[in-house]
């Protein structure tokens, strides 16, 4: 059993890390939103690289953790350490054989997919279209990459090393932001392409030396019908089709958007996405990288009151810190994307374009968080078809909606139809955990969750209330809508802190007794 402060100490680090990613990960795409605005270069890139980055570094980084963690720390628990090596070296060769497939099949039929990817460019902005060809024909490749590195991350955070994999995308995310710095005005967006595809391969040699510090080697096995690689198959599927939902609304809303403003809506779309998925999911993605192992564990060794308690702790700390974050996106979309992007060829069309999107993504920005915890925990227990039939559900609606909402409200309306359509997810997926869980919304966890929404309602009017005043005053250049944002964004987390601390929230009263009784400790 871990010990608690080796506990908090590992997922401070993992946080540290992961946020410091995430930081990188905004300043990169920044610098592509200064250097290529909402334009051709800007579409093409966004279009081209969600084969490979949406659909593979997403959903099969997820999809390999999802089902590979849970049967390697079985396999480990029941027949040995030597064993579950050999199965994961047996995993990595075939995983990296199917996705080299994949690559093969993405760079034969590049035009093909883009055609499809972004019809709407191929008939209004030719030129991006031509491009997006091209760079997605550099990107397949990485893939291949994606898939060893989620695998060796998986064995890593198997093994109870989570810092590593939590620092892969700093220093890829590091490359790019110098490409753009040094070797953007010189190759432009075909360079960006190949410099994202070696930043992948880097992420891949810097989780080899944590390997062998654990003592791992990677020996040649290829051997499908292995009774563990038939099992991590049959869970692979479901996790697949759960966990392509946000890539194929994403997919669905380029399509659409492709249509709207010239191809401007692509990029902007984009750019939005990125945003609140990069900020919101920071604590959610350490907070269930961290207890998936663990819920593995407890669910192989039958305890499940143990995995109960796992997952009502994390849905409460996910609504505390995700719900206010989620207010600021809706009330303050447009000084945050005008901070974060109005500079260079991002003008104040982009603003606005980007803005509206934003404005409607982040209306499920807490179910987003929440599904992930869901969906962790049915893989943890096995139970991977669940999600597969939630997202089946979702992925239908959001295509209905995206089409009826992005003709009455165009750009926004698209935008709306992805967050329904999660909301709805999250809680077909709560009410779907009910039966394995029978007390898990318990009158103690219903009457806590009502106080954090109560003290978000809160937070929403102090900001509503000052955002007229500290627009009229604070319009105009960098400094005056920092300031605009810091006000608002201080006001009213005051507002919420002082809100939860009043009706008692469980979380806080716990975190202000430890500081309180600290304090005390220092004074005797």
């Amino acid at each position: 059993m871990i010990k608690k402060n080796t506990a908090v100490k590992t997922v401070s680090i993992m946080f540290l890390l992961t946020f410091s990613a995430k930081i990188l990960g905004q300043l990169r795409e920044m610098l592509a939103a200064s250097a290529y605005g909402t334009g051709d270069m800007a579409n093409a890139y966004q279009v081209a690289s969600q084969i490979p980055l949406l659909f593979f570094e997403i959903s099969l980084g997820a999809a390999i953790s999802s089902t590979f963690i849970p049967v390697f720390n079985e396999i480990m628990q029941l027949e040995g350490r030597e064993k579950a090596f050999r199965f994961s070296s047996n995993f990595v060769w075939i995983v990296c054989a199917i996705a080299a497939f994949f690559s093969v099949i993405g760079i034969v039929f590049a035009e093909q997919i883009i055609s499809f990817q972004g019809s709407g460019l191929k008939e209004n902005a030719y030129n991006a279209y031509l491009m997006a060809v091209n760079i997605l024909r550099i990107m397949m490749p990485i893939m291949i990459f994606t898939a060893a590195s989620y695998s060796f991350a998986g064995i890593l955070q198997s093994l109870d090393e989570f810092n590593t994999p939590a620092s892969m995308s700093l220093v890829s995310n590091l490359l790019v932001i110098l490409y753009f710095l040094l070797l953007n005005r010189y190759l432009g967006v075909y360079g960006l392409a190949v410099f994202v595809l070696l930043g992948w391969i880097l992420q891949l040699v810097i989780l080899i030396p944590a390997l062998k510090k654990k003592q791992y080697r990677l020996s040649f096995v290829f051997n499908p019908k292995d009774s563990g690689i038939i099992k991590t198959a049959k869970l692979a599927l479901p996790v697949f089709i759960s966990v392509w939902v946000q890539p194929i609304n994403s997919m669905i809303n380029t399509k659409l958007a492709s249509y709207l403003n010239d191809g401007q809506a692509v990029s902007a779309l984009s750019y939005a996405n990125k945003l609140y998925v990069i900020i919101s999911s920071v604590f959610t993605l350490v907070l269930t990288n961290y207890i998936f192992p663990k819920m593995s564990r407890l669910y192989t060794a039958g305890d499940k009151e143990g995995v109960a308690d796992v997952l009502r702790s994390s849905l409460r700390i996910v609504v505390l810190i995700i719900l206010p974050i989620m207010i600021l996106f809706m009330t303050l979309a447009t000084p945050i994307i005008r901070l974060i992007y109005e500079r260079g060829a991002f003008d104040a069309m982009s603003t606005r374009l980007t803005a509206t999107a934003l404005l409607f993504y982040s209306v499920g920005m807490l179910a987003l968080g929440l599904m992930e915890v869901f969906n962790k925990t049915f893989y943890a227990m096995q139970k991977s078809k669940i999600p597969m039939r939630v997202s089946m559900i979702g992925i239908t609606l959001n295509i209905i909606l995206s089409i009826v909402l992005s003709k009455a409200m165009g750009l926004g309306g698209i935008a709306l139809a992805s967050s329904i359509a999660m909301i709805s997810m999250a809680f077909l997926l709560g009410f779907q955990m009910r039966r394995y869980v029978p007390h898990l919304f318990d009158r103690a966890f219903v009457s806590n969750t009502v106080k954090i929404l109560i003290s978000g309602g809160v937070m929403t009017a102090v900001v509503l209330l000052l955002n007229p005043i500290l627009a009229a005053h604070f319009t105009g250049g960098f400094l005056k809508t920092f300031l605009w944002l810091a006000i608002a964004a201080s006001a009213g987390g005051i507002a919420y802190l002082a809100a939860a601390v009043f009706l008692r929230v469980d979380e806080i009263i716990m975190v202000l007794n430890k500081f309180l009784k600290k304090g005390s400790d220092s004074d005797a």
